[in-house]
């Protein structure tokens, strides 16, 4: 995630931090005593609240992270199934063009046909299509690439 979003100069720094916030995550602090002191001071319930506060944090961060994660898994899923929807629907226009190409070169027999005039058009519609089709597969190609590169 830092690897994706993070400029290249700061991408260490925000490595380490991330993995001591980690490791800080999973491992109770060591300054934290695990149980009551035996004679807590004035200063105990400040030191305690100031290190429920950074676990607090930590976990805020973390969560933040998970949840970048998630979105990041969705859009992905949404890509590759939009690609195979786009797909789909140019391979079908694909065909369509050649039946309708059949389809013309048989009515081009018959001069100033109504028929010809109405392959013609649908042809050209169905060209039209396949075409915006095709761009919208290229777009979401390169969304589906995006997506893979953050989630590595």
């Amino acid at each position: 995630m830092i690897e994706a979003t993070v400029p290249p100069a700061l991408r260490e720094r925000r490595t380490n931090e991330a993995l001591y916030l980690r490791k800080q995550a999973l491992v109770p602090s060591s300054r934290t005593p695990s149980g009551p002191p035996s004679a807590p001071g004035p200063g105990y319930a400040v030191e305690q609240a100031a290190a429920q506060a950074r676990q607090l944090k930590t976990y805020d961060r973390l969560t933040r992270a998970l949840e970048q994660q998630a979105e990041v898994e969705r859009a992905k899923n949404n890509s590759d199934k939009l690609v195979m929807i786009l797909l789909n629907m140019i391979h079908q226009l694909d065909r369509r063009v050649s039946d309708l190409v059949r389809e013309r070169d048989e009515l081009r027999d018959r001069p100033h046909s109504e028929a010809l005039e109405d392959a013609e058009r649908k042809l050209a519609r169905a060209e039209e299509q396949e075409e915006r089709a095709r761009t919208e597969l290229q777009r979401a190609e390169e969304k589906q690439r995006q997506a893979e590169k953050l989630q590595t």
